[in-house]
Order: structure tokens, then sequence, then C-alpha cells
């Protein structure tokens, strides 16, 4: 049996008079194993004490960025325009001055970039033998709501002539309740049968947008008449070319930031079919979705990705997809580099 005992673990002492017990050797390594898997255990917290508290500081990190990407957005629909930071890109499509290019279809318009799966053609209202005459009333095409894309690009009209002599009007066209659009419609002496006139400014119509088209009383006894359709409404046709399509690219003027990382971080904010992004051409890895509201006020989903950048050059590309929606409407982007 042992004599003595060590200060710390209390493992055997043995003199030379001392016998040797099997329990003690036991014992001892009970207290060895014991000893060492305590150790072994706490050098694993220790290691994930300090992970965790770098994750955090690095979440506050993201955090901090993205309520920062939130702000520079806010300040730039108000007029302060901060322009392109270090370490952040973003763009809330107040035009299309950070755009390098984009599919025909979509539409930079009121704060986003939108798609409509199907674009809004021409509208045509079939004539009848009734008739406005320009010297008494103004005639006009009613509202019209657009249920797509398009472009606004002129209107085609039927008349005959009240009169050997020539006349003018002023065709005014208005977009959702203001007129937008005005220019002078002649005719000459004798002119008669169809009229198509082209807009000196196109008009951009998207999705539940109202328009319509006037042709102004001269007050004179020199017009003409123009024919109307059922309704009371002038006939023709409104000429627009559609703009319709189930997806389309979106590419991001590139930026050159300074310095170097290890990752990108990017947030999407759209409503209505989908939006993904793509950093430099490489794919990312799509790490969060949630139900969110754009700076603006309306309600959007919202999607994070990670990628990886190494420094220089930074071109973010984005796939807009209608998938089984009519609209996707992508709001805004912001860009974090680490």
């Amino acid at each position: 049996m042992a004599s003595g005992y060590t200060a710390n673990y209390g493992l055997c002492q043995w003199q030379r008079s001392d016998k040797f017990l099997r329990e003690e050797f036991n014992g001892d390594n009970e207290k060895i194993d014991a000893a060492l898997k305590a150790a072994e255990d706490k050098a694993a917290s220790d290691a994930q004490t300090a992970q965790n508290t770098a994750d955090r500081a690095l979440a506050g990190l993201e955090a901090a960025d993205y309520n920062i990407y939130n702000l520079l957005l806010q300040n730039e629909y108000e007029g302060k325009y901060t322009g392109y930071k270090k370490a952040l890109l973003y763009d809330g499509f107040l035009d299309e001055s950070r755009v390098a290019s984009k599919s025909a279809a979509i539409q930079i318009k009121d704060r986003a970039a939108r798609l409509s799966k199907t674009g809004q053609g021409n509208i045509t209202t079939a004539k009848t033998s009734d008739t406005c005459f320009l010297g008494d009333d103004p005639c006009s095409t009613g509202t019209k709501t657009a249920t797509g894309g398009g472009v606004l690009t002129g209107f085609t009209f039927s008349f005959y002539p009240s009169d050997n002599y020539g006349c003018s009007t002023q065709m005014t066209v208005t977009y959702n309740g203001e007129a937008v659009a005005r220019q002078k419609v002649t005719f000459d002496p004798g002119e008669t049968g169809t009229k198509t006139v082209t807009l000196e400014t196109p008009v951009e119509l998207i999705k539940g947008d109202t328009f319509s088209i006037k042709l102004d009383s001269n007050n004179s006894s020199r017009s003409v008449s123009i024919y109307l359709g059922s309704g009371g409404t002038m006939a023709g046709t409104i000429r627009i070319t559609a703009m319709g399509a189930a997806s389309g690219n979106l590419t991001a003027t590139a930026a050159e930031l300074t310095g170097t990382g290890e990752k990108a971080l990017v947030f999407v904010r759209y409503t209505g079919g989908g939006v993904t992004p793509t950093l430099n051409g490489a794919e990312l890895v799509k790490t969060g979705h949630r139900k969110s509201v754009e700076v603006n006020g309306q309600s959007c989903n919202e999607d994070a990705y990670e990628g990886t950048w190494s420094g220089g050059s930074l071109a973010a590309s984005f796939t807009l997809n209608c998938g089984n929606y009519l609209e996707c409407v992508f709001f805004d982007y912001g860009i974090v580099v680490l």
C-alpha cells in the first residue's frame, strides 16, 4: 500500500518498503483519465466560446452594414445622394444611372426594376357611324388601364373633313391622372381617311397604369369629325409596343472597390417571382429568406446571399423571373463586402 500521495490529484506515491496494490493503480488511472477528459472538454468549450464570440461580432457587423444600406437608400430617395461606398454597393432604381445593361422588357420606373410577364399591346376600338365634331367638343379614348408593360407611341384614328379648309388641334396624353405629353395635330384642306399621330415623347406603361388620349376642341367652325366607337369614346388604335417577358437580366455598373476581402453579402428585395444575383459571373449561396418591408414602405420578400470577393472590380447581375406571377418588381439591392 502507498505511503504517500501527490498534492493535486492524490495519486499514489510508494516508498521502497511499500507493497503495491492493483486497486491503487486502477484508482490512479481513473483519476488521470478524468483529469484528461476535463481538460479536453474545457479546451473544446473555450474554442467554441471564442468562435461564438467571433460569430456574434461578425453578425453585428453584418447587421450594421445592412442598416447602413437601408439608410443610404433612404437618403437617396430623399435626394441626399451619397454615392458608392468603399465596401457597400446599393441601388434603389431611381433611374438607370447604375444599370450597365438590361433586357428590353425590364423597365426602370417608380423606384423599381419591373418585369411584366405579359406586355400591353395595341388597344383598338372599332368605329361606328357616330362622330365627334372637334369644333364643338373634345374627343377622348376614355381611360384605359395597362395590363402589362409597354410603351405608348401614338394613336391612329379615322376622320372626315367638315369643310375644305385646314385646321389644327392639340392631342393630349394623360398618364395616371396627369397630362404628360401634348403635341399639335394638323389636318390639311380636304384631307380625310385615317391619320396616325406618333408621340414625340413616348410614354412608358407598367401594369396598373391608367392613360387616355384626347383631341381638344379647337373652338372653330373649321374643324373635322372624328369617328367614335361604342360608348361615345374615340375609335381607333392606341399604339403600344408591348414589353413583356417571363424572365430578364439586369447588370449593374461594375465598381472598383478599394482593399481586399473574403466574402460578399448580397440582399435583394422584390415582390412576385424571384430575383437571383450573381457576382462577377459566379453563383451565390442563398442564406436566408424572409418577409420584409422595403424602404418606401411596401411589403416585399427579402433574400440574402453569400459569395466570395477577394478584391478589385465587383460586377453584379440579377435575373428577374416572374414564375407564377404576372409581374416581378425588384425594389433594391445591397452588397456588403467583408
